[in-house]
């Protein structure tokens, strides 16, 4: 990763400047920005909700709200095995 930006000549931003400048790049950074605004929302406004039921309301979701807490510990697991999965695939990344 060094080697990209520093040489013999020092400091060289020119691979930066080219990401940047792809009109691909910034295609899939709107894309990431929407889902990140869309998942946040929902998961805020989804959260406010279930805790409002749990103090609230004599509400029960059965094996769903017993479960629920648990998620976010598995997941993080499987996505950290797919991430070394793509990043060891020979045609991952911008091309």
């Amino acid at each position: 990763m060094i080697r990209t930006f520093v040489g013999p000549a020092g400091i060289n931003l020119t691979p930066l400047r080219a990401i940047l400048r792809d009109p691909s790049f910034s295609k899939a950074f709107l894309n990431t920005l929407i889902v990140i605004a869309v998942a946040g929302t929902s998961a805020v406004l989804l959260g406010a909700l279930f805790a409002w039921l749990n103090e609230r309301t004599d509400g029960n979701l059965g094996v769903v709200s017993g479960m629920a807490p648990l998620v976010p510990l598995l997941i993080p697991p499987v996505a950290m095995a797919l991430g070394w999965m793509f990043l060891a695939e020979q045609t991952s990344g911008v091309s």
